[in-house]
């Protein structure tokens, strides 16, 4: 497996060497934007603050429709939304030039506008999109693991053992899941999920301890880096001839390996009807309450992980790393190595005591390429002739512990 890697690495570089030489002796790539429209709000004597602030917002306008070439998907276009302004804050130099085809008091002098048209760097502007890109791919390699939370109180107890509420809950997963897989995530089957809440004893266990824990090594178990955890408090008010559904949603996003929340999202939905004799008009109702409560959270919430990923894919993604040596004089040198990886970036001692020792690792790369590439270190290692290497790993926590060979 590990000649494969360094083979496709291989292609990789090569490739991309000969794709550099053929753009130095190329032309450099541009494009050119027609209009592109900066509007500010126009205070009094304030002219040329609004004047210089509305050119901004066009030259933003232009370097967003100059990213809006080289995207390729619907996807990407709506993950780059949510990390615009990081990525734009990189893209200085990208408008190559630029010519202001009118400006002014608009709107009863209420706001000022300024037109340009513009000559973007498309060499420069790929250079700015790197992170963007790596984000992609990471975003292709995640799975999501959501759950409702069953310990949930209200006019209408939603209630995974009967028919009608675990088909209000199902419908509140299934949308959660939806928004994730439209965004390119892996998510884990429902069915499975299906399975657990109905499990008497799980239930049990929840109402005892503390119910994320649970879902945690769910997660693990399932391979799902992230989860969320959902409940619902629904009611159904009844005045005179009108009934009013109602369902709150609270929807929690967690990093399966480390255990702390990502963020936390809440949505609220309503629906007024007409009260009838049939008994399925809550239902109904309560369903549609739900579906708006959902709408509100689901995109806030993909897009939270898609700003995590893109702080990794600047930054490195943090790795929990948990090591256990033969000697104490083999912390140092271990730590060493592992800093000096090629896809390490940084590190963070956590703790160093006697043979054991805690860090964060961050790297370019997913946590299965930095366990290849200390794997393949480990072993050239002279410091370590002697010892094998026992990994075990869930989600992005590693335990390392070296054994000394019998």
């Amino acid at each position: 497996m590990r000649t494969i890697i360094k083979a496709i690495f291989s292609f990789t570089a090569i490739s991309f060497l000969s794709l550099s030489a053929f753009y130095e002796t190329s032309a450099a790539r541009e494009t050119e934007i027609s209009e592109a429209v900066g509007l500010v709000r126009l205070y009094s004597g304030e002219e040329k603050q609004a004047k210089d602030g509305a050119l901004r917002e066009a030259m933003k306008s232009a370097v967003e429709q100059g990213v809006g070439a080289v995207l390729t998907s619907e996807t990407e276009v709506e993950n780059f939304q949510v990390v615009s302004d990081n990525i734009l804050k990189k893209s200085k130099g990208v408008i190559k030039s630029y010519r202001i085809l009118r400006e002014g008091a608009v709107d009863n002098g209420i706001n000022y506008e300024v037109v340009i048209s513009a000559v973007v760097d498309d060499d420069l502007l790929n250079t700015s999109l790197e992170s963007f890109r790596l984000m992609q791919q990471l975003t292709g390699r995640k799975t999501v693991f959501v759950v409702y939370n069953p310990n949930v109180q209200g006019d209408l107890p939603l209630n995974p053992e009967r028919g009608n509420d675990f088909q209000l809950i199902k419908s509140g997963l299934t949308a959660l899941n939806q928004a994730f897989i439209d965004r390119r995530f892996e998510v884990i089957d429902p069915e499975v999920f299906k399975d657990v809440i109905k499990d008497q004893e799980t239930m049990a266990l929840a109402n005892e301890a503390d119910f994320e824990e649970v879902v945690s090594e769910m997660a693990a178990k399932y391979g799902a880096q992230y989860y969320v955890v959902f409940t619902l408090m629904a009611s159904n008010t009844e005045r005179g001839k009108i009934s009013e559904a109602q369902a709150d949603i609270n929807a929690k996003l967690y990093n399966t390996g480390t255990g702390k929340i990502i963020s936390t999202i809440e949505g609220m939905g309503k629906k007024k009807y007409k009260k009838s004799t049939s008994g399925m008009d809550v239902f109904q109702n309560m369903k549609s309450a739900i579906r708006k409560a959902t709408k509100q959270v689901k995109k806030n919430l993909v897009n939270s992980l898609i700003e995590r990923l893109y702080e990794y894919a600047e930054d490195g993604a943090p790795i929990l790393v948990r090591i256990h040596v033969g000697k104490k004089s083999h912390v140092r040198a271990f730590m060493k190595m592992i800093k000096g990886l090629k896809i390490v970036t940084g590190s963070k001692t956590i703790s160093s005591i006697g043979k054991d020792a805690t860090l964060h690792v961050y790297g370019i790369g997913d946590t299965d390429s930095f366990l290849d590439d200390l794997d393949d270190n480990f072993y050239k290692n002279r410091r370590f002739k002697g010892y094998s290497l026992s990994i075990a790993q869930s989600g992005e926590v590693v335990d390392l512990n070296m054994e000394e060979d019998e």
